[in-house]
């Protein structure tokens, strides 16, 4: 039967195996328990070594809490959410202002978000955004800012809250050319951020969002900076689709309607390959893919229909 990969025992303990990652086969089945005993251990040992080295040993070690040490990918569903809530409990006893107490709140806000609890998450992050705000001036303390604000704008979406997450992601693409300049937040965070800004525009302005798009020529500089198959890289391409498709109120032209849709079957068929079938993200882009294709098998009924009622 299936045994947690880091225990080694089984479901027999009386505690149920979870896999909530890009593992596929029989790998990454786990104990969450072990999970979070694992990642205590690894933080444990990384404050060890800041006491003896005297740099940051921190960041890498408490990722353990958000992504899967065997694929690397992001926890999502309840198994991201619970680790999330465990992190947040391992360390809240700490001191106010204390670094760790700081990251595991970070931490709670994304690992919320990863598990679609998005209005605990956006309460998590609005918390630290006012700690980041209000504490301490420390190094990389604007690009934290910009980071938080960044992961609140995607909660507002999926919220529904769409005006405020266009207002929020205008002002981080906006403030974003000037941090660019003075070396706050890198040209990749930047070109994220721009792409953010592009898709919440096109829920409003889908003709302004064309036009950012291509005045910005946003898929050729993200290209060249992330690679073609960065997913960063698939993301610009989605929201690009997106633009093309426009009002779905609308009939969209068959040429854009077919490129939109050609995108989404190339990056739903990567999503598979690297995240899995079942991955929600690639079952997501997969469903996205046969809409589509839907919308024109339906396009080409209706031509058919209106030319027969024509008499052509």
């Amino acid at each position: 039967g299936q045994t947690c990969y880091i225990c080694m025992d089984g479901a027999e303990t009386g505690e149920g195996l979870v896999r909530g990652c890009a593992c596929r086969g029989a790998a990454g089945f786990v104990h969450l328990s072990c999970l979070v005993e694992d990642a205590q251990v690894q933080v444990e040992q990384g404050l060890e070594d800041e006491m003896e080295h005297q740099r940051p040993m921190l960041v890498p070690r408490l990722m353990r809490y958000l992504q899967c040490r065997l694929c690397h990918t992001d926890f999502y569903g309840a198994v991201a959410a619970a680790l999330g809530w465990a992190c947040w409990a391992s360390y809240v006893g700490r001191l106010e202002g204390d670094n760790l107490r700081n990251i595991a709140l970070q931490i709670l806000g994304d690992a919320l978000k990863h598990g679609k609890r998005h209005a605990e998450s956006l309460d998590a992050l609005e918390a630290n955004l006012v700690r980041v705000r209000e504490g301490e001036d420390y190094e990389g303390r604007e690009g934290t800012i910009f980071y938080v604000r960044s992961q609140m704008g995607d909660c507002l979406r999926e919220l529904g809250r769409r005006d405020e997450c266009l207002a929020l992601r205008r002002e981080n693409y906006e403030a974003g050319a000037e941090a660019v300049a003075d070396g706050v937040v890198s040209i990749k965070a930047h070109l994220t951020h721009a792409i953010e800004y592009c898709e919440s525009l096109n829920r409003v302005d889908n003709a302004a969002a064309k036009a950012f798009m291509r005045d910005q020529d946003l898929i050729a500089r993200v290209t060249s900076e992330f690679g073609e198959d960065h997913p960063t890289t698939h993301g610009c391409l989605h929201t690009y689709a997106f633009t093309l498709i426009g009002d779905p109120r609308r009939r969209c032209p068959d040429d854009d309607l077919a490129e939109a849709t050609a995108i989404f079957v190339d990056i739903a068929r990567k999503w598979r390959r690297r995240l899995g079938a079942a991955h929600p993200q690639a079952e997501m882009m997969q469903e996205g893919a046969k809409i589509l294709q839907a919308r024109i098998a339906f396009n080409g009924v209706l031509d058919e229909l209106l030319a027969a009622a024509r008499g052509d």
